[in-house]
């Protein structure tokens, strides 16, 4: 999301907390600014370090042409979290999804390499077979 700038993520958090802006129109104000400036590859976010302990570890694939994303849960360390999208696994999630549970706060940029590995880890964990290295 390489066109979304940091200012511009602060500004929006900032009107959200003084109550000028639902966290809602936030979402739409950054898909807006999405539309303006997306290309047709794709981007690829992982799990910051310092947050895998509490979010897991996962990974994200994400074209500005899709509503959807790709989410790798790779492992998950909290005992308390349970449901569908904290077990091992490949989901589609909604771009909304990623917008407002993962990005900025809990994700940083990875490579479409390091995004590969992880898919085909859990390709391999769900087959009960050894990890790839």
């Amino acid at each position: 999301m390489a066109k979304i700038t940091v200012s511009l993520m602060k500004e929006l958090e900032k009107r959200v907390t003084a109550g000028e802006i639902s966290y809602s129109r936030m979402v739409e104000i950054l898909n807006e600014q999405a539309k303006l400036n997306h290309e047709n590859v794709f981007e690829f976010y992982k799990t910051k370090a310092d947050k895998i302990n509490w979010r897991g570890e996962r990974y994200f694939k994400f074209s500005w042409n899709s509503n959807q994303a790709v989410q790798v849960c790779l492992e998950v360390e909290i005992d308390t979290k349970k449901g569908k999208g904290h077990y091992i696994g490949i989901y589609q999630i909604s771009r909304v999804t990623l917008f407002s549970n993962w990005y900025p706060n809990y994700v940083e940029s990875c490579t479409e390499e390091e995004f590969n590995l992880a898919f085909g880890k859990a390709i391999d964990l769900l087959k009960h077979k050894p990890e790839r290295t």
